[in-house]
């Protein structure tokens, strides 16, 4: 199923950028080579990664984290910069997205924390603390997308934990005044959320405090993190409100991207005649806007079967992460949901639903990073299956 993802991203690849001279410098196959390229990097890690085995990589994961932090805080100084973000590394003709890979090690390290013998409340510092950590630095990127992604990694973990009801409550309230600023109708929700909070755990005062505090410094946060957001940024969630507000500038990606979706119909315009996608009306489409391609040329048909094989690849790894006990199968669920989040970002991005984030379609969009990241994710999960499996040739 991944590789006919794979496949199917590098023809819709080839597609985006095969008539796109500014873009390919005259060579149109270029970027599905190199696509090809990272294809077979990918599976040589993915193999590797097999091979080495995952409880060598568990075991040592607090020391692998920190390797990332390191190699993250070199990118931030030394990184090369692009489009204004300094979020990419240089090997030769390649560079790569250290922050992809950050993903992946903080995955590794959550499934550890969410496994151990230790208290609830140790458990959410801990967490918080191994989650904040790159979410702050890969923000200063500034590389907004991924640190959402990473931050969802601590969602999910903490979701499927399985805490008392009322530490999923108190989140709630937390959560729901970081965005009271912004919605003030959300005071009808949390006002007796936190009154029904109070009455449960009135007993406790340090309890009392805490909960307080945390609302409060939410609350505060809402404001403070929304200044200090970058003016792009701001303009994208503005647009992603009202694209026709600003039509040739913050919703042009979201304008076209919808106009070609929906120009593709049923069955599509056919491989290589997409007008969208041949005349270049959408920038970086083959990257975070590829959905619009597939959905132009091969129509709803074409992007229903991209969508499926996205859902099928997250059951499979589900069906192998609920066959193991431990960190190794909470590690299957995070990535399962990580790739389920790239999915449905991405696919809302482009039809207008979701804001612009630059959160790449996993196994389809052009880049080698993620790809790579993937692929090792794979080779841990295929290793799981095959030492947690009883296998039988007969």
């Amino acid at each position: 199923m991944v590789t006919v993802l794979t496949i199917w991203g590098m023809i819709n690849i080839f597609s985006v950028t095969y008539s796109n001279v500014y873009l390919t410098n005259g060579n149109r196959y270029i970027f599905v080579i190199k696509q090809f390229a990272w294809y077979l990097i990918s599976v040589v890690l993915m193999l590797i990664s097999s091979y080495i085995g995952e409880r060598h990589i568990f075991d040592n994961s607090k020391k692998i984290y920190f390797f990332g932090i390191f190699v993250l805080l070199f990118t931030i100084i030394f990184g090369q910069v692009a489009l204004g973000s300094r979020r990419w590394l240089s090997l030769g003709p390649f560079s790569f997205q250290p922050s992809e890979f950050l993903k992946l090690l903080v995955a590794i390290h959550l499934s550890k924390i969410f496994t151990s013998n230790n208290k609830d409340y140790i458990v959410i510092l801990n967490s918080i603390l191994y989650s904040v950590i790159p979410f702050v630095i890969v923000s200063l990127q500034p590389d907004l997308g991924t640190a959402l992604a990473i931050l969802f990694l601590w969602l999910v973990g903490f979701v499927f934990y399985g805490f008392d009801t009322i530490v999923y409550l108190v989140f709630a309230a937390v959560v729901l005044s970081f965005f009271v600023y912004f919605f003030k109708l959300l005071l009808i929700i949390l006002i007796p959320l936190i009154l029904y909070i109070l009455f449960k755990i009135k007993k406790s005062k340090f309890s009392l405090i805490l909960i307080f505090s945390l609302i409060l410094i939410s609350a505060i946060s809402g404001p403070i993190g929304w200044n200090t957001l970058h003016n792009y940024q701001k303009e994208r969630l503005l647009a992603f409100v009202n694209p026709f507000q600003d039509p040739t500038g913050t919703g042009y990606h979201l304008i076209q991207s919808q106009a070609a979706v929906v120009s593709g119909g049923l069955f599509g315009k056919g491989f290589l005649n997409g007008t969208h996608t041949q005349l270049h009306f959408i920038p970086e489409q083959h990257t975070d806007f590829i959905f619009s391609a597939v959905v132009e040329e091969w129509g709803l048909i074409g992007g229903f079967l991209t969508i499926l094989l996205e859902f099928l690849v997250v059951l499979r790894i589900l069906q192998i992460g609920f066959e193991i006990k431990g960190y190794l199968g909470y590690f299957c669920v995070l990535w399962s949901f990580l790739i389920s989040f790239h999915t449905f970002v991405n696919v809302g991005m482009v039809l207008g639903v979701m804001p612009v984030t630059g959160i790449p379609l996993p196994f389809v969009s052009y880049g080698g990073t993620f790809l790579m990241t993937n692929f090792i994710a794979l080779g841990l999960i295929s290793s799981m299956h095959y030492h947690n499996k009883n296998w039988s040739f007969k």
